[in-house]
Order: C-alpha cells, then sequence, then structure tokens
C-alpha cells in the first residue's frame, strides 16, 4: 500500500464532502451548508466562515465554477458546479477516504 499523507486529508475532509454535494447538482453556499448538517445528521455543521473560504480556494483552483444568479427577492446568489478537474479531485479525495478507512478498520479490529 502507498503511502500516503492522511492528515492532510483530516485537514481537508470538508472538501470531499462539498466536491460530493457538487457533483449531484449545482448549489449555492447556504444550500451547502445546509446539506452537509441534513446528510451527516448534524455531524458537520459549518459555519458561513469555515465554507466561503473553501469554495473561493476550490474556485481559484479551478476545481469548482461559479455563477451569479439573481433570485426571487431581487438579491443575487452564487452558484457553484463541479468542474472536469474537480471531478478528478474527488476522485483522488475518495481514494484517499477509502485508504484511510481501511488503515483504521485494521487498527481497531486487532
Amino acid at each position: 500500500m502507498s503511502q500516503t499523507n492522511h492528515s492532510e486529508f483530516l485537514r481537508g475532509g470538508a472538501v470531499i464532502l462539498i466536491l460530493t454535494l457538487l457533483n449531484r447538482k449545482e448549489m449555492h453556499g447556504y444550500d451547502l451548508l445546509r446539506s452537509i448538517e441534513s446528510e451527516s445528521a448534524g455531524a458537520f455543521a459549518y459555519k458561513e466562515g469555515t465554507l466561503y473560504p473553501l469554495l473561493h480556494q476550490l474556485e481559484k483552483d479551478g476545481s469548482i465554477v461559479a455563477r451569479w444568479e439573481d433570485t426571487e427577492s431581487s438579491r443575487k446568489r452564487k452558484f457553484y458546479k463541479i468542474s472536469p478537474q474537480g471531478r478528478k479531485l474527488l476522485k483522488e479525495k475518495k481514494e484517499q477516504w477509502i485508504s484511510f478507512r481501511n488503515i483504521i478498520d485494521q487498527m481497531i479490529k486487532a
């Protein structure tokens, strides 16, 4: 088994959640926050101050793309969707997760 930086995965755990949701459908930030909290049964409840810097970094890196859209309330919302580069990153993150999980499973079976 190849050596991977598992601590990097732990620090970037939110990235896999964001990319997974955006791989399903385009969303704006507030929907991402609600979906992460809901789908994790409250285990992950990120604040806007955590989510938006990650979204900006993913956008800067080319993993997601964003567009502005007017809403019914005349407010603009920024919608995000995953890019082909983001799908590649998501695949890598999933492989890292499986490797990490397998190591933990082996250790706790002992």
